[in-house]
């Protein structure tokens, strides 16, 4: 894989969890209500799986907009919308998968008197202590939770 393809995985995935933690509860790329949305995704997700580099029904989106990285991740799976939801609704269930990116050293949460801050240490590829990571603070907010999607 060349080092422009690395670059822009690497790209993806930084603006994949730099917003995964900031999702509007209502489309802000289209202005229709979210759940709407999400149901005309269905086809085009199943065209993805067939076409596409994971194998399953997965998307990834982004969009940049000065300092604003906005992100969001469509896919369908085999598992209870219920369960899901009850998981990336709590900051200490990211800590526990965001660390599995290879970038991602560390992961602390932080409470305030208003909400969670989830804070992710960043570096390369490589060995490197969480000190000498670059330090990513993150509001943690759900935003929406409702019976056929959930916003974080």
């Amino acid at each position: 894989m060349g080092m422009v393809s690395r670059w822009t995985i690497s790209r993806l995935g930084f603006s994949f969890l730099s917003v995964v933690l900031a999702l509007p509860p209502r489309a802000a790329w289209g202005g229709e209500a979210v759940p709407q949305r999400f149901f005309g995704y269905f086809q085009e997700l199943q065209e993805a799986a067939r076409r596409g580099p994971f194998g399953f029904p997965i998307q990834f989106r982004s969009e940049e907009r000065g300092e604003l990285v906005r992100a969001e991740a469509l896919g369908i799976m085999d598992h209870p919308l219920q369960a899901f939801s009850a998981a990336v609704s709590e900051p200490a269930s990211w800590c526990e998968f965001l660390p599995l990116n290879l970038n991602i050293k560390a992961c602390t949460i932080q409470w305030d008197a208003r909400e969670p801050l989830v804070t992710l240490y960043i570096g390369g590829k490589g060995y490197l202590s969480p000190e000498w990571a670059s330090e990513q603070p993150y509001r943690f907010v759900v935003q929406a939770r409702q019976p056929e999607y959930v916003a974080v």
